[in-house]
């Protein structure tokens, strides 16, 4: 349990304590996750004072054996670091930069405060370059003037950021993960500059703009940001991806002298190379054919080779995403400038004949190379032909058809795969996408920037260039705001839908305008794609070793169509359907199969009490057996398998007491539809999280009767008491692996649930007793974010006294001495406890606990506690729970929590034994056993003995402690274990969150804890369908269900379930009726939270 209600001015000392700021004249201080900043004040042009960190470092340097892999965690530094300076600039050509170069920068007009904690929207610029060159070193002041927090981040480029090997740990796309991992280091960190986590918009400009897309068409950077603006760049764009990078690779390795046909062999030579002979190497790498298709890189972004040890961040071809709307649904502002190639195309104002000529003899120039056309087949130069027809009709290309020439590659390099985007996201987005032209003075690629970044330095305060600059800022900044892009005028920039393109054309003035370019865009992309379809194989996905799970049998997807003729075996199953050779999901009486990304799964078919089919998928493996080495050590990537597997029965139950083994990490989903092209909507998803006191339990479970209430159901199993709680400083079991198996499982079933036919953007978490501690966790650690939408928070709270500790080290110091193996070094204890027999180590628990721990209704000696820092692995749990809480650092989600009436009368003994006088006299003889333990007092200590006599007085007055106050005691242990955890988990939500909070109390039968769990899962199991245990369960699953697709709950009837908010704090009262009261249980609570505020030993929170 934390403290309780605060004082404002202890409360603002903690703050400053663990996410402080220092002001002077010289310097700002500011602590994040890795240790203290120091950064510099300055001001922008119109006086705002904002706040410079420049050059933090995001991630090691990805030197040495990580050259070419994905960002590993930046190691922590004890002393602060002044980040006064840029960082380097990420190698490019001409030999400029370093790898050394993974830093991120934050601009900020304000830090938080004990007079205002409100956090500021954040922007995070992505800087383009082609993917070669460029650096996030920029000044944004003017943007800062108006109310937003502005982030800008170097990415590894070229070579280092782009070669892909297969069969290695190089599989491609460093470059953007390198983008993704800084995105989470500022869900991670940005609170502390004064930036809100929960409203992040990225936004960047030509390879800027097409990572900006990259971002929103990647799973691995699901929930790391909310908005999304790309300007002049696409994923789509010809320049900005290619299958497969690795034939250059070994070219690459030719020229350097290395011949070699193993993969592995040229990344080790790679390796020994200096930066600046890689560099050199690139302009050898490219084919002269490749070189006239105005390829800028030999190594852009591309298709990644799988790995089972990794998350793809492109597990599937742009397009194939878009086709299928696998992105992330975020708002959306994409768009292009009227004459962007007019800085590309070569010697464009070159008079001379023979530049025609050279394009006149080699026409199929001008085929974009994404068509994945053969350079003089039939089809390659029928394209040709169209495509110099529709553009130049009978006259000849040349010096008095340049702007003809400009217009050309200025639909092929950009608006081709910008529009694209645009009519992909009117047909399957649920969120708004706008889309842009600007005209100004015949706008070039890149001239928006200056406009973005530099207000008042254009022209002058009152001139064109100033307006426009005020249009972008005002525009991009409302947007980062709010997701409504707004301007002062009359103009409303209206966002496209189906069949309706509208765009807002910005120059002087801004006009709506509908159908940008769609003479050049219908020709182009439909009278092309009409031969041969988009580029490369657009239902290829990564996640088979084998091959393609879908490959193309047919032309490749019409523009027009929903997808892509497949053939072979099933395609994934995925928000959109294919137009498929056979049915996505075969259903026959026996078996239904689906695709996931590891492999194709066979379930069975089966039916609710009131007759709803549904579909079983039970024991899927997400994640590896956590055996041998991997015993205690945070959850890995299951290996893909190319046989479909029978998923007919659950899996083992992780191992306890009453059974079950390591090899436990299964997932089952239970689905009342599969997707079809009849009908490819998706339903909500509901993932239970079992509880246990996380010593035992399972997600084995029969959720039938929901499935009749359309949502999709999911369970899991994750790693209980030592197995999933062991916790030593310096090795690779930092703690809480179980609750990483349930964020791991999250993860899964964003990248999965759509083949079984649920949403991967309607998540709800729902869980009971250290099921509801666990939802509260995801909702607490930053490793979960995005990764669900709503929380249902079942009698547990990670406040609750039995959820927590702060480090269980010296457990399993004792644990280990028990067992015969004396150590104080914690790499040879966790080398012994990984030798022994898991029976072993489940039977020698409860000599890990004291007697004193004991007495303190600890059950289990391994819980969910503060991790030791890793510098290779992001913590779940990077803070104390409470310290999270009041610094609002949780996911901000809507929220149910709530507790029984009699949570306690599961606790203390049967009747028989509270008859016995020695019952109570053991507790009247010591009396301390009622202090909280996680108040952190010492026991005999003068406090331990005030707070003792103080709850002993509020709950029985001058009556004894006996059988007769039983009720008394079983009152103060309901609120002891369980209410006030979660209430205090509601008034911190009630200050902080911008998502509802919701409050209940289940009183039905005096109910006990753990009792609404029937009432969820077993509708007409309970007494007979006309009873009150039936209406109670259908208040139940109305309210659980409804608020899982909407995130209000609600339920037929008069009642109006209110969320609390500041100083306000109804609940509903659950029983027979349904009732709306206000303040659960507050004499109560206001009692415990003074005991806190007055007597917490606050340097737990360190």
């Amino acid at each position: 349990m934390a403290a309780l209600c605060l004082t404002r001015y202890a409360l603002f000392m903690f703050v400053c304590l663990y996410f402080s700021h220092s002001v002077s004249a010289q310097y700002v201080s500011v602590n994040i996750q890795q240790g203290t900043l120091r950064g510099n004040t300055t001001s922008t042009v119109s006086g705002t004072t904002y706040y410079t960190f420049r050059g933090i470092p995001y991630a090691k340097p990805p030197v040495g054996e990580l050259r070419f892999m994905s960002p590993q965690n930046a190691d922590p530094w004890t002393e602060p670091i002044d980040a006064f300076e840029f960082g380097s600039y990420c190698r490019q050509e001409k030999s400029v930069g370093s790898e050394d170069c993974l830093f991120i920068n934050v601009f900020t007009p304000k830090l938080p405060s004990k007079e205002d904690d409100s956090l500021l929207p954040v922007m995070v610029w992505i800087h383009g370059g082609a993917f070669v060159t460029g650096s996030g070193n920029i000044n944004p002041g003017h943007l800062l003037d108006l109310g937003v927090v502005v982030v800008s981040l170097n990415y590894r480029l070229n070579v280092f950021g782009f070669l892909s090997l297969d069969g290695t740990n190089a599989p491609g796309n460093a470059g953007l993960k390198d983008q993704s991992f800084a995105l989470r280091w500022v869900q991670n960190n940005i609170a502390s500059f004064g930036g809100d986590p929960d409203i992040v918009t990225i936004f960047g400009q030509s390879a800027g703009g097409a990572s900006v897309h990259y971002q929103v068409l990647s799973p691995l950077s699901a929930g790391l940001f909310h908005r999304a603006i790309s300007e002049s760049g696409s994923a789509l764009n010809p320049w900005a991806y290619v299958d497969q990078t690795q034939e250059r690779a070994f070219r690459l390795g030719s020229y350097l002298g290395h011949e070699t046909e193993d993969t592995q062999d040229l990344l080790d030579f790679l390796r020994t190379l200096t930066g600046s002979q890689l560099q050199k190497a690139l302009s050898h790498v490219l084919t002269e054919e490749e070189k006239a298709h105005f390829i800028l890189s030999p190594f852009i972004p591309c298709l990644e080779y799988p790995r089972s040890d990794e998350q793809p961040f492109l597990p599937y071809y742009p397009y194939y995403i878009e086709v299928n709307g696998l992105y992330n649904k975020v708002p959306y502002i994409t768009g292009v400038n009227i004459n962007e190639a007019a800085s590309f195309v070569n010697n464009y104002n070159n008079t001379a004949p023979s530049y025609w000529e050279e394009i006149v003899n080699d026409l199929e120039r001008i085929v974009p190379i994404d068509l994945g056309l053969t350079k003089g087949s039939a089809q390659s130069v029928e394209v040709a032909n169209k495509i110099k027809e529709f553009y130049f009709g009978e006259e000849d290309i040349s010096y008095e058809t340049i702007q003809k020439w400009i217009d050309l590659h200025t639909d092929l390099r950009y608006a081709l795969g910008v529009q694209t985007t645009v009519h992909r996201h009117s047909n399957f987005s649920d969120t708004s996408t706008y889309n842009y032209q600007f005209t100004y003075a015949n706008a070039r690629h890149g001239w928006e920037v200056q406009f973005v970044f530099y207000k008042y330095a254009i022209e002058g305060m009152n001139s064109n260039g100033a307006k426009i600059a005020r249009f972008f800022s005002s525009l991009w900044t409302s947007f980062a705001k709010s997701g409504v892009p707004s301007v002062e005028g009359d103009v409303t920039w209206t966002p496209v839908s189906k069949n309706s393109y509208p765009y807002l054309q910005i120059s002087n003035d801004l006009t709506l305008l509908s159908d940008l370019e769609k003479e050049q865009g219908h020709s182009v992309r439909v009278k092309a794609i009409a031969v041969n379809g988009p580029a490369g194989p657009v239902s290829e996905p990564v996640g088979s070793v084998s091959g393609p799970v879908c490959p193309v049998s047919g032309p490749a997807c019409p523009v027009s169509g929903p997808a892509c003729q497949v053939s072979g075996p099933m395609c994934p199953v995925i928000r959109q359907s294919c137009l498929l050779s056979g049915p996505a999901c075969q259903v026959s009486a026996q078996y239904v199969s689906v695709n996931i990304q590891q492999g194709t799964l066979r379930g069975n078919t089966t039916s609710t009490v009131s007759g709803t089919t549904y579909y079983t998928f039970r024991g899927i493996p997400y994640a590896k057996p956590p055996v041998g080495e991997l015993r205690f050590t945070a959850p890995q990537a299951v290996d893909p398998w190319t046989e479909s597997i029978d998923v007919f029965e659950f899996g083992s139950m992780c191992k306890q007491q009453a059974g079950g083994t390591e090899d436990c990490l299964f997932i089952n989903v239970f689905t009342p539809k599969l997707p079809s092209k009849e009908d490819d909507s998706l339903l909500p998803v509901m993932v239970w999280i079992h509880g246990g006191a996380f010593v035992g339990g399972t997600g084995n479970i029969d959720p039938g009767h929901l499935l009749d209430l359309g949502v999709v159901v999911v369970s899991l199993n994750y790693r209980l008491n030592v197995f999933g709680f062991l916790s030593l400083d310096g090795t690779n079991a930092p703690g809480n692996a179980g609750l990483k198996d349930q964020s791991f499982a999250l993860r899964w079933v964003q990248n999965n649930i759509a083949s079984f036919g649920g949403d991967p953007d309607i998540v709800t978490i729902f869980g009971g007793s250290a099921g509801g501690a666990s939802v509260h966790y995801q909702v607490l650690s930053p490793l979960s974010a995005g990764l669900f939408h709503r929380a249902i928070s079942e009698s547990g709270s990670a406040l609750n006294p039995w959820a927590y500790a702060n480090h269980t080290q010296e457990r399993a110091f004792r644990l280990g001495s028990y067992l015969g193996h004396e150590t104080e070094d914690t790499q040879d204890l966790l080398d012994f406890l990984r030798t022994l027999p898991e029976n072993d180590l489940v039977r020698a628990l409860s000599h890990a606990l004291t007697d004193e721990e004991k007495v303190g209704y600890l059950s289990n000696p391994f819980v969910p506690s503060l991790e030791y820092p890793r510098s290779d692995e992001q913590p779940f749990l990077p803070y104390h729970p409470y310290y999270i809480e009041i610094n609002g650092l949780y996911n901000k989600v809507p929220y149910i929590t709530g507790v029984n009436i009699a949570e306690g009368a599961s606790f203390v003994g049967s009747d028989d034994e509270l008859a016995q006088p020695s019952y109570w006299e053991a507790i009247v003889n010591d009396l301390e056993r009622i202090v909280p333990v996680d108040l952190g007092l010492t026991k005999g200590s003068a406090q331990s003995t005030e707070v003792a006599n103080k709850i002993k007085e509020f709950y029985f007055g001058e009556e004894a402690i006996s059988y007769e106050t039983r009720q008394n005691w079983i009152d103060l242990q309901t609120d002891l274990l369980f209410v006030i955890g979660v209430q205090t988990t509601v008034h911190q939500h009630s200050n902080f969150s911008e998502a509802s909070t919701y409050n209940y109390q289940f009183i039905y039968g005096n109910a006990r804890h753990g009792w609404e769990t029937q009432f969820v899962f077993y509708i007409y199991a309970i007494e007979g369908v006309n009873t009150n245990g039936a209406k109670i369960a259908r208040s139940f699953t109305s309210l659980w269900t409804s608020f899982a697709k909407s995130g209000v709950p609600s339920v037929e009837g008069d009642v109006t379930w209110t969320p609390v908010s500041k100083n306000s704090y109804p609940y509903l009262q659950i029983s027979n009726d349904l009732t709306l009261l206000s303040d659960l249980e507050k004499e109560r609570i206001n009692f415990w939270f003074d005991i806190y505020s007055n007597y917490y030993n606050r340097s737990q929170l360190s």
